[in-house]
């Protein structure tokens, strides 16, 4: 990414999983797109390994690629139920993959499903249909989200603006005001020592 254009992807991007703790790697692509991918994100399933979610932007440089999510039909959610060997689409959804990408499962509930952006959407349904409004009055967009593994009532949600807590599955949020955080969006410096 430059300040003149985002590169959104291209030949070599994929996805690869290693059954002998990274010694040797395996590109998965039974089911998920062909042909040129831009980010994709990644959920495993706690209780059941073998259930995999993914995230892809596939095709990003087709028109309208860029911020609805790719050209092709072809980017969106995707699932697996045997650890990647091979997946399955489900939904078109994906909230402007080039800078979010993240899709989380809900620990103790495989059907429901989070995903970044914009909007934090979400989806009971293992991700036939998602909702835009999983954050609703929090601060835009959204980049870290962390599930409680023992109450999925209890969220953490980081996003541009700062830190909101869950306590009702995402229904309503707190934002937590009292921490000393900021997000740089550009920083400049110079050559001087110390430099400035």
């Amino acid at each position: 990414r430059k300040g003149w254009c985002l590169k959104g992807g291209g030949g070599g991007c994929g996805s690869c999983r290693a059954l002998d703790g990274g010694e040797t790697w395996q590109e998965l692509t039974d089911g998920l797109p062909t042909g040129e991918k831009g980010r994709i994100g990644l959920d495993i399933y706690r209780p059941d390994g073998n259930v995999v979610f993914a995230i892809v932007e596939a095709n990003p440089r087709a028109p309208g690629g860029g911020f609805g999510g790719g050209g092709s039909g072809q980017s969106g959610v995707y699932k697996s139920v045997d650890r990647g060997e091979s997946w399955e689409k489900v939904s078109d959804t994906n909230n402007r993959p080039m800078y979010y990408s993240q899709i989380r499962i809900d620990p103790n509930d495989s059907e429901r499903l989070y995903t970044g952006g914009s909007n934090l959407f979400r989806s009971s349904d293992g991700g036939k249909t998602f909702t835009p409004d999983g954050a609703a009055g929090v601060h835009l967009d959204h980049h870290a989200l962390w599930i409680d593994p023992s109450d999925s009532d209890h969220l953490i949600l980081g996003s541009d603006g700062g830190v909101s807590v869950s306590w009702d599955r995402s229904d309503s949020w707190r934002q937590l005001y009292n921490l000393p955080i900021s997000q740089f969006y550009e920083i400049g410096l110079d050559m001087r020592d110390p430099y400035h």
